[in-house]
């Protein structure tokens, strides 16, 4: 009975808290679990170094956002997830896919063409669909 009710306050604490902090120690703590739990090795030292200094920056970027969601009476939550190691431009590039430099400048728009009509509706949730799936690189599944 008293586990729920700790893991609970432990929640409640950590939402509430900052995730970075100038605390050499602890953060290489965090960077140590962040990489233990995400299977993540890097070919050297340098490359290392540089994905620990995404790692907190991405903590600071975190950070800010809780204090807005906060203070705009919101719920929503951020902290470490697996793409903590990258930065914003390799995040960018890997997902979101969108490549703006192609985008046409003046598209051509088509006119309006009928539906055909439909007698009945049928919600597929469930029936014939799974949960989405984790794809990796991929991203499909985001």
């Amino acid at each position: 009975m008293i586990y729920p009710i700790v893991a609970a306050l432990a929640f409640a604490a950590s939402a509430s808290a900052k995730l970075y902090t100038e605390d050499n120690s602890q953060q290489k703590y965090m960077w140590e679990s962040f990489k233990r739990d995400h299977s993540r090795s890097y070919a050297t030292m340098e490359e290392e170094n540089q994905r620990f200094g995404h790692f907190l920056e991405n903590l600071k970027v975190a950070d800010l956002r809780n204090l807005k969601e906060k203070k705009a009476g919101g719920s929503a939550s951020h902290g470490v997830t697996k793409f903590s190691d990258l930065s914003q431009a390799e995040f960018e590039s890997r997902f979101l896919l969108a490549d703006k430099s192609k985008k046409e400048k003046n598209p051509t728009v088509m006119g309006d063409v009928a539906a055909p009509s439909s007698t009945t509706e049928m919600d597929w949730s469930g029936v014939l669909t799974t949960p989405v799936k984790d794809q990796g690189y991929c991203g499909s599944c985001w």
